[in-house]
């Protein structure tokens, strides 16, 4: 049995039907959830959500298995070998993109800080999970790996009004949005391009949950 973590309730929802925990967004939630997870027997952990797209290749909905998880300190996770290639022929229909997957303790939102990242680390991608769940994992004595998707493309700086819609929870709440939205009207397009590319990741995630199957190539 395997366990997933996501840092958002919408990407924990595209796996209904598995044993999957979200706590919430950041390393702190994540490593929750992992112990939560742990504690119930799983024998693996899969970091399963959005990302944030660091190589100009990656477009918004690119699949990404990473080849090895970065900390923010320099040292490098890596993923089970054997069960990432198990993952990446079920989800070859995607081609997904095998590349190191870098991790911040906030979002990186400004494409400076995104290219000035992917020059210091040789990631493709950003998340704020998938680092706590790697030490978790490796603490716990099972095997992990990540699948992402990304959501925004490396050139892009997102608005800064779109943190407003998420809680420390991991949940949607689009009325702080739309009342941050309101107070700082001039961010409208950047926000519409930011939800046009949310909506594409999305239904890419679900496809992705979906032909992973229920065990996402465990066995």
């Amino acid at each position: 049995m395997i366990g997933i973590v996501t840092g958002l309730a919408a990407e924990a929802r595209c796996c209904d039907g598995r044993f999957v925990r979200c706590e919430g967004p950041g390393a702190e939630r994540a490593a929750r959830a992992c112990e939560i997870l742990l504690g119930h027997g799983v024998g693996g952990l899969v970091s399963f959500g959005l990302a944030g797209g660091l190589a100009p290749a990656l477009r918004p909905g690119a699949v990404v298995l990473a080849s090895e998880v970065v900390l923010e300190d320099g040292r490098r996770m890596l993923p089970h070998g054997a069960w990432r290639e198990r993952l990446r022929e079920r989800l070859a229909v995607f081609g997904p993109v095998e590349t190191p997957l870098a991790v911040s303790t906030q979002v990186v939102t400004c494409a400076t800080a995104k290219a000035d990242l992917t020059k210091t680390t040789g990631a493709g991608a950003v998340d704020m999970e998938s680092g706590a769940i790697a030490l978790c994992a490796t603490a716990g004595g099972v095997p992990f790996v990540v699948v992402r998707v990304t959501a925004d493309p490396a050139e892009r700086t997102l608005p800064p009004v779109a943190e407003a819609g998420v809680d420390a929870n991991g949940r949607l709440r689009p009325l702080r949005l739309f009342q941050a939205l309101a107070r700082h009207p001039g961010q409208g397009g950047a926000l519409f391009r930011l939800a046009q590319d949310s909506r594409t990741a999305f239904a890419r995630l679900r496809r992705v949950a979906e032909r992973a199957g229920a065990d996402f190539a465990f066995l």
